[in-house]
């Protein structure tokens, strides 16, 4: 394996396996935030090179997206790419899916862009422990979503917050009622299709004709 990483053969060799790091955000640096960073470290300990790590998120439609001096748009996948190459995951392993700005994005697209085509069996989720929970339930209905092809076995793996305080309490109040509400749409959304008719034409982040509604104060801090 180790000779096979210093030859930057991985793409080579049949992976059915990824880690799918979630985002939660970056700092005004446009380095990965307290959250993102310790989803990230978490994915590098992991990480064995026997497996892909598909890093999510374009950016929070709560915030502007950062950019670079040139103008250049920063991702956060792409930062979160840069932070695990940092700490030693090969380049080869590492996916950016920067179709997404939220948690059903990530899950949603993660699925069309990665887990289907590479015909990927087994996933670990890595989250922080207050996003978890909902993570969970959108990752264990979009996996399912029929047609399934192939038979996916999901592990979750959750890791530090990052924040505290107000930022941590209004997030957490957040995350117990968009969980419940995702539970009960789920309920109405079988297939592939349905999700993507969903999100086009219902969800704030996706749809062309709704005016988003963005969070303010101590929650941002989360993002």
């Amino acid at each position: 394996m180790t000779s096979a990483r210093r030859l930057g053969l991985i793409g080579f060799f049949k992976l059915d396996s990824a880690f799918i790091v979630l985002s939660g955000g970056l700092g005004e640096d446009g380095l990965p935030n307290g959250s993102s960073l310790s989803r990230v470290e978490q994915a590098a300990r992991l990480s064995d090179g026997k497996q892909y790590v598909i890093v999510c998120s374009a950016y929070s439609v709560h915030k502007p997206p950062l950019r670079t001096p040139s103008n250049h748009l920063v991702t956060e996948c792409s930062s979160l790419a840069a932070s695990l190459r940092s700490k030693g995951v090969e380049h080869s392993l590492i996916r950016e899916e920067a179709s997404s700005y939220d948690t059903i994005g990530n899950a949603f697209f993660s699925r069309l862009l990665f887990v289907d085509p590479l015909k990927l069996k087994n996933l670990t989720i890595i989250t922080s422990d207050f996003h978890m929970p909902r993570a969970r339930i959108i990752f264990e209905h979009i996996t399912q979503l029929t047609p399934i092809k192939e038979c996916i076995a999901l592990d979750f793996v959750s890791c530090g917050n990052g924040i505290d305080g107000a930022a941590l309490r209004e997030r957490v109040r957040k995350e117990r009622v968009q969980a419940e509400n995702y539970s009960k749409l789920s309920k109405n959304i079988r297939t592939v299709q349905d999700m993507h008719r969903w999100m086009y034409t219902h969800h704030q982040a996706y749809t062309s004709c709704s005016e988003i509604t963005r969070e303010t104060g101590d929650i941002l801090n989360s993002y």
